[in-house]
């Protein structure tokens, strides 16, 4: 269902999620879900916009869902933030810029 209500700007879908339920950090850019059918729509999305990404897990927790992971390949960190735009979200490329700056003050 998610496909076809996001037929023809799948960014929007992906900013969203990405602002809700994404990380960026150092060294990787990852969507996470315990919705596994839902992160497998995000890899169509991804695709779709030639976005290089990965899904790893399950991974177990006591008294929890088995989560999953879409990592963002770092051939296509500059690809997503320039598609997906993220506000709250920083691209790992800044988050080395803003550690060397904070080591040099």
């Amino acid at each position: 269902a998610l496909l076809f209500t996001f037929p023809e700007k799948p960014f929007k879908f992906l900013y969203s999620y990405f602002e809700g339920d994404g990380c960026s950090r150092e060294n990787k850019i990852v969507f996470s879900s315990s919705n596994v059918r839902g992160l497998k729509q995000v890899i169509i999305l991804l695709n779709k916009l030639n976005i290089k990404n990965t899904l790893q897990g399950p991974y177990f927790r006591k008294k929890r869902l088995p989560s999953y992971h879409v990592y963002i390949r770092a051939c296509s960190w500059d690809l997503f933030f320039n598609i997906i735009k993220p506000l709250y979200k920083i691209s790992p490329k800044d988050h080395k810029a803003e550690k060397a700056n904070f080591l040099n003050i």
